[in-house]
């Protein structure tokens, strides 16, 4: 028997792309590699990534995208839908924008599209329309009244930038400061060096916050909170009543506090974008812009059945 035996062909419709076959002293491509250098026409869409926005999904958001604004200048030519999908799959695998893969539009325009977002506040604006629009959803009032707020540090990477240590975590990077309703739905995120104190943060954190809720009258904090003389400050100048709710005597390590959990769990549904594991952006406004995304998009997810027609295909979307 010999050491190597001749393979039977494969069948006719299995045949590798690379094969080339001359016909007629011409070459005919097999149809695996015409599919692939074949151009997509005007009609033709491409293969859905899992973070892509459905068609509900963009129903709900197109109408806040804001439009090309007047003046000289070469109309919008761009898929917006495409740019937000390129966004989207940057927080969701943490991927550099020039990673972005090249059916998407190029990183650099989706970037700009992200910085002329960022610069706008478009993409707080979006998150409260649709905090509003999910709160009426399940029978609450489209105004929260009372709300969690709580810190979370994160380390830094390479990346230049504002930076600070730490000293309770042991870490060298940026803390995230935010604020949420009784539904752990973010209302807003302000961003600063590890080394601010809560109290610090949380004062810039309240005053933003009542800039575009006037209706907040109580807020559940942590001990951090309680320093500084932050919660006279917040009852004197905003009429906030920052109530603090105590740890137990008997506790020993991680416990589930009432009203305080909902804030954790907030940040663990933020936890799930790969791109907010670490600090990887130089500007603070960054920071707090792909947080904004990232409640955007589970505040579609929510307003929207998660199975629904991308493209004209039926998908499930990712969690």
């Amino acid at each position: 028997m010999p050491l190597f035996e001749k393979l039977p062909a494969l069948p006719k419709g299995l045949r590798f792309a690379s094969e080339r076959r001359a016909v007629g002293g011409q070459r005919k491509v097999p149809p695996i590699e015409a599919a692939a250098i074949a151009a997509p026409t005007a009609g033709q869409r491409r293969k859905p990534y899992p973070s892509d926005l459905t068609d509900a999904h963009w129903a709900l958001l197109e109408p806040r995208i804001p439009p090309q604004p007047p003046g000289p200048g070469r109309p919008r030519a761009v898929d917006m839908r495409e740019v937000v999908n390129g966004i989207l799959y940057v927080l969701r695998t943490g991927c550099p924008w020039e990673f972005l893969p090249h059916d998407l539009p190029p990183h650099s325009t989706v970037y700009y599209y992200f910085l002329q977002w960022r610069e706008g506040a478009v993409m707080s604006q979006i998150n409260d329309f649709l905090r509003a629009r999910e709160r009426e959803r399940v029978g609450r009032m489209p105004m929260p009244r009372a709300g969690s707020m709580d810190s979370q540090s994160v380390k830094s990477t390479e990346t230049p930038g504002a930076r600070g240590y730490d000293g309770a975590k042991r870490l060298n990077g940026r803390k995230y400061h935010g604020l949420f309703d009784s539904l752990g739905l973010l209302i807003r995120i302000f961003v600063t060096s590890a080394d601010w104190h809560d109290a610090d943060g949380g004062k810039r954190l309240l005053t933003a916050a009542m800039a575009v809720i006037s209706t907040l009258k109580r807020v559940w904090i942590d001990h951090k909170y309680t320093e500084l003389g932050l919660p006279a400050w917040a009852q004197r100048q905003l009429g906030i009543v920052l109530e603090h709710v105590a740890k137990r005597l008997d506790q020993v390590g991680f416990a589930v506090l009432p009203r305080r959990w909902v804030a954790e769990r907030s940040w663990a549904w933020a936890g799930r974008n790969r791109r907010l594991s670490k600090v990887y952006d130089t500007d603070l406004r960054s920071s707090e812009a792909w947080h904004y995304w990232s409640s955007i998009r589970l505040l579609l997810r929510r307003l929207a059945p998660p199975h629904q027609r991308v493209y004209g295909r039926w998908v499930d979307a990712a969690i």
